[in-house]
């Protein structure tokens, strides 16, 4: 089966116009907080990340039962062949599937880091993880395994397993260190799950 595009592939930046500036404003004052410091944390997450080799983001870890995170380069035969991956969702809009194995199931939400992305794209990927378990494996990637992918897992961790962000961030850390999703994709976060994700 071939890559199934959830979303068109043009995409609207909002992160520079007034009425991303107006969401911001209207958020409630828990979230503005929350978002304040996790843009901090964020910062010193990315300069601890600079320090880490190339090569340790390039693999793919499981983050959950039945859920891995990874790069690209995770994203080949060999890797769904030893890890028994039922299906594959992309979340970078960049890069393309590597495999087309009979009987996998693709699903490509691609999306741009560091820009707050269109409505509904982190349901539409919680859905299509829990589509996948319990009972098989599903492989997230984006480019680096770190931003976007994480974030879609965050998401269904919210949504399916009613695990608030700080802790299902540390949960996912736990396997994969370097997951660092970028502040943008938080505020599209709340904006699709609503301001109760952070409790």
């Amino acid at each position: 089966m071939g890559a199934v595009l959830a979303f068109p592939s043009v995409y609207r930046d909002y992160t520079d116009t007034f009425r991303e500036r107006r969401r911001h404003a209207t958020l409630p004052d828990e979230v503005k907080t929350d978002l304040s410091r996790y843009e901090e944390d964020w910062s010193e997450k990315m300069n601890e990340n600079r320090l880490i080799p190339i090569s340790n983001f390039m693999g793919a870890d499981e983050v959950f039962p039945g859920i891995w995170i990874g790069s690209y380069a995770s994203a080949h035969d060999n890797f769904f062949d030893e890890e028994d991956i039922d299906a594959v969702l992309n979340m970078a809009k960049e890069c393309e599937s590597k495999s087309a194995r009979p009987g996998m199931r693709f699903v490509k939400i691609g999306i741009e880091d560091g820009k707050v992305s269109p409505p509904g794209v982190f349901t539409k990927a919680a859905d299509v993880i829990e589509s996948v378990v319990p009972g098989g494996n599903i492989l997230v990637h984006c480019a680096a395994g770190v931003s976007r992918s994480a974030t879609a897992v965050l998401a269904y961790l919210n949504r399916y397993q009613d695990i608030p962000w700080r802790e299902g961030l540390e949960l996912i850390r736990e396997s994969r260190p370097c997951v660092n999703p970028h502040p943008y994709l938080y505020r599209s976060l709340v904006r699709d799950l609503g301001s109760s994700f952070l409790l």
